[in-house]
């Protein structure tokens, strides 16, 4: 069950990076962010995470200490850091709202953590993947969180240009002054 649970989560990984990377190069093809919320986009790339979110927490659960990792590593820094850094990213999605996080226009959000960082929610959830594949100790579910982290930390990419023709001079300027993750 383990191999058919890491199987289709990394199935799930694939379609969406081939998904993203067809978008890249072709500029007639969106799929992050959705043309719209009732697009076949929306639907397949958030029914897509949930489905490798199931996938991982699947493998955490049978899996979990399958891998040595130091006590206090798992317990003393990744299961508090986890728990921060996921929190932080439930605030810095709260700030941008519901609608913007999930690719559609809503407002143009430049207070709170997106004073300082262009993606704070993509920091935040890949510092936190990261950081539940330590705790959890599952061989295969780090491997789908590492894999997922940093696919979190290429979306700001796919997002810029649509970003620019939303918001025009207002994401350029702000573009110029607020780093894309951290700095």
């Amino acid at each position: 069950m383990n191999e058919i649970n890491f199987l289709i989560g990394l199935s799930v990984y694939v379609f969406l990076l081939v998904m993203m990377l067809v978008s890249a190069k072709n500029a007639r093809f969106q799929y992050w962010p959705p043309p719209s919320k009732n697009s076949w986009q929306y639907h397949s790339l958030w029914w897509s995470l949930r489905l490798l979110a199931a996938c991982i927490v699947g493998l955490i659960y049978m899996e979990n200490s399958s891998i040595n990792i130091p006590y206090w590593l798992r317990f003393y820094l990744a299961m508090p850091g986890f728990f921060i850094t996921f929190s932080l990213a439930i605030v810095a999605g709260m700030q941008l709202g519901w609608a913007n996080t999930h690719g559609v226009a809503e407002k143009f959000v430049t207070s709170g953590f997106y004073k300082y960082s262009r993606n704070p929610q993509y920091v935040f959830y890949s510092a936190s993947f990261l950081l539940l594949g330590l705790w959890a100790a599952s061989l295969k579910a780090l491997v789908l969180l590492l894999l997922l982290s940093f696919g979190w930390l290429r979306l700001p990419f796919h997002e810029e240009k649509w970003l620019e023709s939303k918001y025009g001079n207002a994401y350029l300027t702000y573009k110029k002054n607020v780093p894309r993750y951290l700095g």
